[in-house]
């Protein structure tokens, strides 16, 4: 990972909530170069990868969104894909949810555009949980508060 995408992941910061943890599985990704940088080295995390095979065991769910919600301030699962594709998911329809490159899309333009000064990004709120579908062609991010 380029020293210029850890800047990136060094001014999410300043609009992510208080208590959430940055995760990648980005294998060059410099997380004591990250930890010095930001104020609060608490907000890393580890790589990590997580498939739909751990989150779900035939129809018992070993970690369901309701229990990952209970036990973390803030939980992002994602998928890669580019192209969003509606899905019959529960909540969907609400206020705040949003398409992944939707989501990233605004805030890194507001990031590079005017260093977030310009408002045009989406806040996540105090308690909020993101995740994506964990299946192929997925990336829908959906937020609840």
């Amino acid at each position: 990972m380029t020293l210029q995408k850890q800047w990136v992941y060094v001014d999410l910061e300043h609009y992510c909530p208080q208590h959430f943890i940055l995760a990648s599985s980005s294998p060059t990704l410099d997380l004591n170069l990250i930890g010095e940088r930001t104020k609060s080295q608490f907000w890393i995390a580890r790589p990590h990868f997580c498939s739909s095979s751990i989150l779900e065991i035939g129809n018992d769910p070993v970690y369901s969104i309701e229990r990952l919600s209970k036990e973390n301030d803030a939980v992002i699962l994602a998928m890669g894909a580019t192209k969003p594709r509606d899905l019959p998911v529960p909540g969907c329809e609400l206020s705040g949810v949003h398409f992944a490159m939707e989501f990233l899309h605004a805030n890194t333009k507001s990031l590079l555009d005017s260093n977030l000064e310009d408002g045009n990004y989406m806040r996540g709120t105090k308690r909020s949980t993101l995740y994506s579908h964990l299946f192929s062609n997925y990336n829908n991010i959906v937020s609840f508060s």
